[in-house]
């Protein structure tokens, strides 16, 4: 559902690199509409920051910590920036 409600998601999307390693994180965007997608497809923890005003629209296998996150074994999370 998120993929057919959120335009950055469509074909035409661009995709923009933000941090190559663990977690991987990339920027899809279209028009106005943008959307970061941060996964962690490894069996090792990380963590990184999330801006102070996100809405976070899915994740799985992630500890949040005000704007820190704990990424746990094979996780991701997916939101959108103000």
């Amino acid at each position: 559902k998120i993929r057919q409600s959120k335009d950055a998601l469509c074909a035409d999307g661009s995709f923009e690199v933000l941090l190559k390693g663990y977690p991987f994180v990339y920027k899809r965007s279209y028009n106005e509409s943008s959307i970061i997608i941060a996964v962690n497809p490894s069996n090792q923890e990380s963590e990184m920051e999330l801006p102070k005003v996100c809405d976070v629209l899915i994740a799985e296998n992630v500890e949040r910590d005000n704007n820190k996150i704990k990424f746990n074994k094979q996780s991701y999370i997916v939101y959108v920036t103000e």
